[in-house]
């Protein structure tokens, strides 16, 4: 394959889109920081029983900080041709994939066995409105 060939059916040189997935990465996890530590803000910290809303929150955070030095990464074995950093990058990425498609997984499972205790009264035609 020739170089205008890649370029024709990658819409761009690698190089090129490589650096522009690193850049949203590195958007995205600083605006979901943002957003996360909003949240945080709205919780009682004082309290002592951290419910589960607090522990996402946490955990997001962490997630998009890792993810922010992810997309640096990505930005730094892009910039400065450091193959281990892609490959790092790569590897960051197919794990995120796993456990994304094992919560879809789950929640469809969840949802699943809960469908009857999840009706509303609206769908039941015996409850009058």
């Amino acid at each position: 394959m020739t170089k205008s060939e890649c370029e024709k059916i990658c819409c761009g040189r690698p190089k090129t889109n490589t650096r522009i997935i690193g850049w949203f990465q590195i958007v995205g996890s600083v605006g979901g920081v943002g957003i996360s530590s909003l949240d945080l803000n709205s919780l009682d910290l004082e309290a002592q029983n951290h419910d589960l809303r607090f522990r996402l929150a946490i955990l997001s955070v962490i997630f998009l900080i890792v993810n922010l030095g992810m997309g640096i990464g990505l930005l730094d074995g892009s910039y400065n041709k450091h193959p281990g950093h892609l490959k790092v990058w790569l590897i960051y990425e197919y794990i995120c994939l796993i456990l994304v498609l094992i919560g879809v997984l789950g929640a469809t499972k969840i949802v699943n066995d809960h469908k009857n205790e999840m009706k509303t009264p609206i769908n039941n035609p015996e409850v009058e409105i």
